[in-house]
């Protein structure tokens, strides 16, 4: 029994000891100026970076961000984009001009049925057709099948609320 007693109480000081030898990170410490998300329970894939910092110019009462051909869209109460993208946002997107400027991640506009669509593109590949993109809603189960180059009128390259 005393043995017992002793193996337990080794494993307790191991395990501390291991926790104060192990460098501990904090994840609340902001080691840089970017900001940290915390606690998600599936990641997915983020939109490209299409705006650099250099083309953002921040004023008093107003911010400028030098976009060459951009335009901004509205969005109807569909919810399958939601918290990402609900209603009364707005955005700012570009047309592609090539599908090699679309990526993974990315959240564009396309019509299928004569209707447009904003959802995240999943996949991209080719197939015997050409080029495609897989895209799905944040919110829904299915995915919307292949989304081919034509069909693609924008990427969305910012949100504002």
């Amino acid at each position: 029994m005393r043995l017992v007693y002793l193996s337990i109480l080794a494993i307790i000081i191991v395990t501390a000891a291991a926790f104060f030898l192990v460098p501990f990170k904090n994840p609340f410490v902001v080691k840089n100026s970017k900001e940290m998300p915390f606690g998600s329970s599936q990641e997915k894939a983020s939109p490209s970076n299409y705006i650099n910092a250099s083309q953002i110019e921040i004023q008093d009462s107003r911010i400028i961000i030098t976009i060459d051909n951009a335009s901004m869209g509205r969005f109807a109460n569909t919810s399958s984009m939601m918290p990402l993208i609900d209603e009364d946002s707005n955005s700012i997107r570009i047309v592609p001009s090539s599908p090699e400027q679309i990526h993974v991640g990315d959240i564009i506009t396309f019509e299928q049925d004569n209707i447009l669509i904003v959802h995240r593109v999943i996949e991209t590949g080719y197939d015997s057709n050409g080029w495609y993109a897989t895209t799905k809603g944040d919110n829904t189960e299915q995915n919307d099948g292949k989304i081919r180059f034509e069909q693609i009128k924008y990427i969305t390259i910012g949100i504002l609320y």
